[in-house]
């Protein structure tokens, strides 16, 4: 966008009011070739140690890795399908304070535009535990989460540019317009990087 003054700001764009670019630039980015959102629903059953009655569960740090060879081709070329190990500890206590931690872990794969040079990150993004005492004495423990899969590389790009950035002074209050219009929207509003056809639907199955 322009200001009254203007000079060019980070915004919406209208039109008529783009200036002239100064420069073509050369910039060093982390590009996003690929991402999508899945949702797990992993369980742990184990031989309960002397838990009963109503039981709480507490998360840990989950991880989400790619193991060696986990990436193998497919029919379309440069997608490939990504192999995830996912591991997430939890804690579940009962009304006594005793508690029994454990992991529970699990694999999922998903079909990403992946051409030779990029790699694939997961990034899990929310999660919530639940666990309770089965008739025979097991305890269950089930973890609902939700995985950010990105495909990205670090590469240089020419982009039209208006200089260098000058930020402007801070305010005690929001007065430049509604802060939405300056940020992207939430990864579940965002379009895919690319449109997968139904043979792609078909490999993520």
């Amino acid at each position: 966008m322009v200001d009254e003054g203007g000079v060019v700001r980070p915004g919406k764009v209208e039109e008529s009011r783009l200036p002239p670019t100064e420069e073509v630039a050369c910039i060093q980015v982390n590009r996003v070739y690929d991402e999508c959102v899945q949702t797990l629903d992993l369980t742990a059953n184990l031989t309960n140690t002397g838990l009963s009655g109503p039981l709480t569960c507490r998360v840990g740090t989950p991880t989400c890795t790619v193991p060696n060879g986990a990436v193998q081709p497919t029919h379309r070329r440069d997608y490939r399908r990504v192999l995830f190990f996912i591991a997430v500890p939890i804690t579940v206590q009962d009304a006594t304070g005793t508690s029994l931690a454990q992991t529970v872990t699990g694999t999922t794969s998903a079909v990403l535009y992946h051409p030779l040079g990029t790699e694939t990150t997961c990034t899990p993004t929310t999660i919530s535990c639940a666990s309770v005492v089965m008739p025979d004495g097991t305890l269950t423990s089930s973890v609902h989460i939700q995985l950010l899969l990105v495909t990205t590389a670090v590469v240089q790009l020419l982009v039209p540019t208006y200089g260098f950035y000058q930020p402007q002074p801070c305010h005690d209050e929001w007065d430049s317009g509604d802060p939405a219009d300056l940020f992207p929207p939430p990864v579940a509003d965002a379009p895919q990087a690319f449109e997968r056809s139904s043979e792609d639907e078909e490999e993520t199955e």
